[in-house]
């Protein structure tokens, strides 16, 4: 019971984290062995281990701190970020249809009672069609896994490019630690600490440049509207860290499109664009009809997208 106690501060280990409480790997195995017999932790993969519930025996640990301790760098990005800081469909599904309401109220609990009847139908529809991305975690890392199935969720690795604007939450989703070396914080980053995800800025970039992780970019458009404020310094910070054209030509048109909600600088756009040198690119497939080429970001985008983007909002 000792071991697990020191365990249960973890939530989620691997064999080496038990080899530093014996110091030795013998003992360390024959403890997992006993843990597991008894119900006291479970196996999550090969060498990683989650403590259960003495009660009931089930996890302790949710999906996001599974995923940001699978490697030692390992981080919740792209649309399981968004779902962590809570700006995605499933989340806002009771409240009004309004999403700039929804934003400059911030806590719609009695109005959520009240329109809860009335949006249920088409809420529950909408969930269906686009919750694909709740059946997978998205964990990025420099350190090459397979992706693997745990409680009939998918974790699947993505290619960590760098680690400014990765954050570390303690366990009560309070303090939170930039892992910034590069700016000379002084801060450890301790996998064990918490939760491993991209703060809100990194992850809206990251949706942006890999819109195939982020919902598709309907969806990612709907969760976008609730967002009420982005750091354009950091945004910025991170497309220079990046510098992929395509990616300042999409930045730069679909927060354009939100600037009534999101209200960044001027001076962001301005940067999107100077950033554009001569390449002509599609937002969406290039054998779609009628698409509507716009010179300002040098994209060319369908109608029903344009339209969507005029409307969507109104639908989260």
């Amino acid at each position: 019971m000792k071991t697990y106690i020191e365990l249960l501060k973890l939530e989620v280990f691997t064999i080496y984290d038990v080899d530093a409480i014996y110091g030795n790997r013998n003992s360390a195995e024959s403890a997992v062995r006993t843990l597991l017999k008894n119900g006291f932790v479970s196996t999550i993969k090969r060498n990683l281990y989650i403590c259960n519930d003495v009660i009931n025996k089930l996890p302790i640990a949710d999906k996001f701190k599974i995923g940001s301790n699978i490697t030692k760098d390992a981080y919740i990005s792209h649309y399981s970020a968004l779902e962590f800081h809570g700006f995605v469909w499933k989340n806002q599904e009771e409240n009004e249809g309004d999403c700039q309401q929804d934003i400059q109220q911030g806590s719609q609990e009695e109005s959520r009672q009240d329109s809860q009847q009335d949006s249920q139908q088409g809420s529950q529809l909408y969930s269906q069609e686009k919750s694909e991305g709740y059946s997978t975690v998205y964990v990025s890392s420099r350190v090459i896994f397979k992706p693997f199935v745990y409680k009939g969720l998918t974790y699947q690795p993505v290619a960590s490019k760098f680690d400014e604007g990765v954050v570390t939450y303690n366990n009560q989703r309070g303090t939170e630690f930039e892992c910034n070396n590069q700016r000379g914080t002084e801060v450890t980053c301790n996998n064990h600490l918490g939760t491993r995800v991209t703060n809100l800025e990194r992850t809206v970039i990251d949706c942006i440049k890999d819109m195939d992780k982020a919902g598709g970019i309907e969806e990612f458009l709907i969760n976008l509207c609730n967002v009420s404020s982005l750091d354009s310094e950091k945004l910025m910070q991170y497309l220079i860290m990046y510098d992929i054209q395509f990616l300042y030509q999409k930045a730069g048109f679909i927060l354009e499109q939100l600037r009534y909600k999101i209200k960044l600088p001027q001076n962001f756009y301005n940067f999107c664009q100077n950033s554009i040198i001569k390449s002509k690119r599609y937002l969406t497939n290039k054998n779609e009809e009628d698409l509507i080429y716009l010179a300002k970001w040098r994209l060319f985008v369908s109608k029903e997208l344009i339209f969507f983007m005029d409307h969507g909002c109104d639908l989260a």
